[in-house]
């Protein structure tokens, strides 16, 4: 399932998709709430400076309110409670801090799950900007374990899905 805003102009690709979308305004708790009910989980794709904390806060307390188990936050980034994030602006990086903070705080009340996905810069948008300082000295290694990562913008959504599964436990049914 696919919740849009009202205002959204996105339609399935086909008449046959297994999507179902489910427009409704994103402002309103009740709403929202009724579009998460039955769901495990809940995934936000809002965009980098887009991500707010009051529209974040309505999307977060209608999952809570429908009994979802899993917030996906909308962070798709480096790591953002590092120092070196944190001074960006924010009509650059959106509230994601605070919204981060937020669903830690709704955790540790045992109202909810939340994880992120924080894989670094895309590698491979950043790499034609490497490749010249550095002919032929580029390598991918690592254990996992570096405070530096960076990802290929096509991971992001396998990645994803695995991170669901591994928190909901199971695929959604389509």
């Amino acid at each position: 399932m696919a919740v849009v805003r009202s205002a959204s102009k996105y339609e399935t690709q086909s008449s046959s998709s297994a999507i179902t979308v489910i427009s409704t305004p994103f402002d309103d708790n009740l709403s929202l709430a009724n579009a998460f009910q039955g769901q495990d989980a809940v995934l936000c794709c809002v965009p980098g400076g887009a991500t707010r904390f009051d529209a974040q806060k309505i999307l977060i307390d209608a999952a809570i309110a429908a009994g979802v188990k899993l917030y996906f936050a909308s962070e798709y980034s480096s790591n953002i409670m590092s120092p070196h994030y944190q001074i960006f602006p924010t009509e650059f990086v959106g509230d994601k801090v605070k919204v981060r903070r937020y669903l830690e705080k709704k955790a540790a009340e045992g109202q909810m799950s939340w994880t992120a996905l924080n894989g670094g810069p895309f590698f491979d948008m950043c790499e034609p900007c490497l490749r010249p300082f550095f002919p032929g000295l580029l390598r991918f290694q690592g254990s996992g374990k570096a405070s530096r990562a960076s990802t290929f913008s096509r991971t992001v959504p396998s990645s994803t899905v695995r991170a669901t599964i591994f928190h909901v436990g199971h695929l959604p049914e389509l």
